[in-house]
């Protein structure tokens, strides 16, 4: 590859990796093609974006950008896994596919800004959609003003129970 065509590499892969979502950066060793071109087709379908890239000029390529953080994951064969819409989806892709296929492991991630390790990486892939946390925290958030209701709505009747039995008794006597 000429030195041009290294630069224009480089800048290309940098107005990628300035536009990350999340990248989890992977050695695929062992992998055939056919395996690759499955993971490909699920991670296309989640809109992720999936390449083998060369460690120099990616680390150069990363320079200034949240891809800096994964510089010493630059070693070995690497692909990267680049979001730029949900930050969590393309992992949950990956670590599905690394439970049928052991071969492809992770190296480390970059998250919204926010470095992890391999071994965080699946930990990820465990947590509960964005939704979802927003539903709970939201169910969180209900939960003492509608039992402060059901509270309150349980005093009153109490009360006007009362007030008719004082109120039929009165009328017996």
């Amino acid at each position: 590859m000429k030195r041009n065509e290294k630069e224009q590499v480089v800048a290309t892969l940098q107005q990628e990796f300035m536009d990350v979502k999340s990248a989890v950066l992977l050695d695929y060793k062992g992998l055939n093609v056919a395996e690759i071109t499955e993971l490909r087709n699920k991670l296309r379908e989640s809109e992720i974006d999936f390449k083998v890239i060369k460690n120099t000029l990616s680390k150069l390529a990363a320079k200034g950008t949240d891809m800096e953080k994964l510089e010493s994951c630059f070693i070995g064969p690497t692909a990267a896994a680049i979001s730029k819409t949900d930050p969590v989806v393309g992992i949950k892709v990956l670590n599905d596919f690394i439970k049928s296929n052991p071969k492809l492991e992770f190296k480390g991630a970059v998250v919204e800004g926010a470095y992890f390790k391999k071994e965080d990486v699946a930990k990820l892939a465990d947590l509960p959609s964005r939704e979802v946390l927003l539903a709970q925290f939201l169910g969180t958030l209900q939960a003492p003003v509608s039992t402060f209701v059901r509270l309150m709505s349980g005093t009153i009747s109490g009360l006007l129970n009362i007030l008719n039995g004082i109120k039929s008794s009165k009328e017996g006597n």
